[in-house]
């Protein structure tokens, strides 16, 4: 089987996406070339931090009101990526009727009846009476004789304290429940309790309400002076957080998600320290790090002490990102260690054996006059191999400020820019604006000590989901996708440079700010004393098409005086009723639909009208 692109579905928490691992890893063992993509839940992708075998996740919050809207975004995120293989593990009976709406070539999963047999290419039984690993590593073995026992995470932490481990031995009831055997029985746990206390460690048992049933049999069969029971203590401590953090991350840690009953094998994971966030202010500017993920996010404060995030806030800030590219590989920077400094905060990245990416964030002031009004963004590539490497680094920025405005975009050369582009010289451009009525934020990319760049991208959020090093850009096209409707991207990729072991590259380009309708002032810092006047253009067509709102049937403040708004179905044109244009109206509609108090109205009536006009053409 030729496969290049595979899709992994599987829904939980994050100890069934551990447990679905080995399935996941033998497929990828057996094509070694594969492209992996995993949908899961929200709450579940954490899993991308333990492994490298997963190229891509798709995110699906299936529980709630929300769940089909969530399904049919999820349907149409597949279609976009035109997979060449879906493995799932629902036992719903209506789940091969999904797989079947994917229209992916080839189809496996478990067998829900006749219904399963037709719609899917190859089925297999559901066999719960065995672990959670073997049950789903079935789902592998239509396609691979390749067989993983365990899930290999790629965790590398060191005790702090010496021979201290922490048992949780329990599971969720609702696994039992589900007749899912993800742990050992407590009579095997309290066995090797007493081996470990035997061999000199101290042991913590820990656990949740579904864990006391197995934690008393436990002290029951072990003598109490061969361990500490935290399993109450715990939980009363919960209020000192700092406390409950120095034990967990001072000590091994054995999990249930990833016991099972054979004496071969090593169950001993790390438990990581907590590393929460950063939040650094001066002037009208807030910086918030999230270096566990390694993500940020900077905010402009104005006059009456309101903030707007410049970079978007979606599973805190992880759309914006650095990339480092050493060789052929390309890594995301997404798993660092921060701390504060005396002008900022420093953000480092390692990835082992290849390189350190430390980011340094200054606040600075463009003129001795202004309040801190600018963020000097310095990034240092460390190589830490033995020979000589050829590095590069890139920076995707999920702005937002021109999404609410008519024009998403400015340059020095430019009024207005609505469509993707691609600069690969910015000598006459110098710096590119994102900016809304009251908030700015500027891009300054050449001058002073800027590092000269290989290109920059303006782009759909999609358009940068490529794994290309440079995607590749629909010129003078819109900022609406598929899946992702006015939504912009920018994409700045410095030169590749070769470093020897142990020596250190810096990469230097600024951020000015401005609040209350000002203009940020980076391009005098760098120098360029021109004034330009930014001229908005019209209304692109694909807004213009919408039906208009007459004055006086203005949206009103109070949500329940929205009027009805009369459209026009004959003004609508052919290229609107593809599928790709409704799904990124939909997507559009309900991003502003969550937005809260903030919601453009006025927009949204709008958006709604022309979705109803689109709909009506359809139904006749």
């Amino acid at each position: 089987m030729q496969t290049k692109r595979i899709l992994f579905i599987n829904f939980g928490g994050l100890g069934d996406e551990i447990l679905f691992l080995p399935t996941i890893q033998s497929i990828k063992k057996e094509f070694s070339e594969a492209d992996i993509t995993l949908a899961l839940e929200e709450r579940s992708k954490g899993i991308s931090f333990l492994t490298d075998v997963i190229n891509h996740t798709l995110i699906a919050n299936i529980k709630g009101k929300r769940k089909y809207i969530e399904l049919i975004k999820l349907l149409i995120q597949i279609w976009c990526k035109k997979y060449d293989v879906v493995i799932s593990s629902g036992s719903n009976k209506f789940i091969s009727i999904f797989l079947f709406l994917t229209f992916i070539k080839e189809k496996y999963g478990y067998n829900t009846g006749k219904l399963s047999e037709i719609l899917l290419t190859k089925t297999v039984d559901l066999n719960k009476n065995q672990y959670a690993v073997n049950m789903y590593h079935d789902l592998a073995k239509p396609i691979t004789n390749i067989e993983t026992q365990l899930p290999e995470l790629s965790i590398q932490k060191k005790p702090l304290i010496e021979n201290s481990v922490i048992i949780h031995p329990g599971v969720s009831k609702i696994s039992v429940q589900k007749g899912m055997i993800k742990t050992i029985p407590a009579e095997e746990w309290a066995k090797v309790v007493e081996m470990l206390a035997d061999s000199g460690k101290n042991v913590f048992l820990v656990g949740g309400p579904d864990d006391k049933e197995c934690i008393d049999i436990i002290t029951k069969l072990v003598p109490s002076e061969k361990f500490k029971n935290l399993f109450g203590f715990l939980f009363f401590c919960m209020k000192n957080r700092f406390f409950v953090f120095i034990v967990l991350s001072c000590c091994i840690f054995f999990s249930c998600a990833s016991a099972k009953k054979e004496k071969s094998k090593n169950y001993v994971g790390w438990i990581e320290p907590d590393n929460s966030k950063i939040d650094v202010s001066l002037g009208c500017l807030r910086m918030s790090f999230r270096p566990k993920i390694g993500s940020f996010n900077i905010f402009v404060i104005d006059e009456d002490n309101k903030e707007q995030s410049v970079f978007s806030t979606h599973n805190e800030f992880s759309a914006s990102s650095f990339y480092l590219k050493c060789g052929k590989e390309i890594y995301k920077l997404n798993s660092a260690s921060g701390l504060k400094t005396e002008t900022g905060a420093v953000v480092k990245y390692t990835i082992s054996n290849i390189a350190k990416v430390s980011v340094f964030f200054d606040f600075m002031k463009s003129d001795e006059q202004n309040d801190y009004d600018m963020i000097k963004i310095s990034a240092e590539i460390e190589n830490l191999g033995t020979r000589q490497k050829k590095y590069a680094l890139k920076g995707v920025f999920d702005t937002v400020l021109g999404e609410k405005d008519l024009n998403h975009f400015f340059s020095s050369t430019n009024d207005a820019i609505n469509t993707e582009k691609e600069f690969r010289n910015v000598k006459a451009e110098r710096w590119f604006v994102s900016k809304n009525d009251k908030y700015s934020m500027q891009f300054l990319l050449d001058g002073v000590d800027i590092t000269p760049i290989e290109c920059v991208l303006l782009g759909n959020k999609t358009t940068f989901d490529s794994n290309a090093w440079i995607p590749t850009l629909s010129i003078d096209k819109s900022f609406d996708s598929f899946v992702s409707y006015n939504d912009s991207e920018v994409c700045i990729v410095w030169p590749e440079v070769e470093i020897n072991p142990n020596e250190k590259e810096n990469i230097i380009f600024y951020l000015a700010f401005a609040a209350n309708g000002e203009k940020p002032q980076g391009n005098y810092f760098i120098g360029d004393k021109i004034e330009v006047v930014e001229v908005k253009k019209e209304k692109p067509v694909v807004k213009k098409e919408v039906v208009k709102v007459p004055e006086e049937e203005k949206v009103k403040e109070t949500k329940k005086e929205i009027p009805d708004v009369k459209f026009d179905v004959a003004t609508l044109s052919r290229e609107k009723l593809s599928q790709e244009y409704v799904a990124g109206l939909m997507e559009r509609i309900a991003n502003l639909e969550d937005s809260g108090e903030n919601v453009d109205r006025e927009e949204l009536l709008m958006l709604n009208a022309e979705l109803d006009a689109i709909l009506e053409i359809l139904r006749q």
